[in-house]
């Protein structure tokens, strides 16, 4: 199966739209980079966007969000203090 991206442009990057259970990475060619508060808050905001519309609220974990934004849990919690 061929998966299918969708452009992110608060990040100027592409996120799978099959969400995180077939994504692999290759961390070489996705390096973190800095990025201002309130774009790093829109990113993970488009990325659980995408994810609850694909898969329905209570499909997603937290940890799927982590994965699409790729942020670590303290990242989140750092924007956000739940779900």
């Amino acid at each position: 199966m061929r998966r299918q991206y969708r452009y992110i442009p608060t990040v100027g990057r592409y996120l799978a739209s099959e969400g995180c259970a077939g994504m692999t990475r290759d961390k070489t060619q996705l390096a973190r980079r800095r990025m201002a508060p309130d774009a790093r808050r829109e990113l993970i905001l488009d990325s659980a966007h995408a994810l609850f519309m694909e898969r329905g609220w209570e499909a997603v974990t937290i940890a799927d969000v982590l994965e699409a934004a790729d942020i670590s849990k303290g990242g989140f919690y750092h924007h956000f203090s739940a779900k």
